[in-house]
């Protein structure tokens, strides 16, 4: 063999070692994005049960909206109403009258005189219940004496 032919022989096992390097590292990359394709394809998957779900609880969300603006509707149709309005007014303006304030007036004094009497009379039972009690002591001494 020739000098010119080892050297030959040398490049193209040298060119055949870098293919050979190559297609390895073709092989693994291909691996790594095989495994990150399928990664993402699970990840897609994920977002998309997520979002059914968002949209599942968007909905639910959505109609108890609803619900509170129909009672919110139906509670201002129910304090819209005229009669009760007048009623209100009527009201307020029979707290202002005098009539009903004199009236008051005249049953705190009324409760005023019964607490007064009840107490009276509370003290009259003990005054007598006292006296009576006197009257026996001076009963029990005259009869030991």
């Amino acid at each position: 063999m020739s000098r010119t032919s080892f050297n030959k022989n040398n490049a193209v096992e040298d060119v055949s070692k870098r293919q050979i390097a190559l297609l390895f590292d073709n092989l693994e990359q291909t691996d790594q994005l095989r495994r990150c394709e399928k990664r993402i394809k699970g990840l897609q998957r994920q977002t998309g049960l997520w979002g059914r779900e968002v949209f599942a609880v968007d909905e639910i969300i959505n109609d108890r909206r609803n619900e509170i603006r129909s009672l919110d509707r139906w509670l201002a149709d129910m304090l819209n109403r005229p009669d009760i309005d007048q009623l209100n007014a009527d009201f307020s303006d029979a707290s202002q009258c005098q009539k009903w304030s004199s009236s008051l007036r005249y049953m705190d004094e009324i409760q005023n005189d019964v607490k007064q009497r009840k107490a009276e009379a509370k003290r009259a039972e003990e005054e007598r219940k006292a006296q009576e009690l006197a009257e026996l002591e001076a009963a029990q001494m005259r009869l030991k004496s």
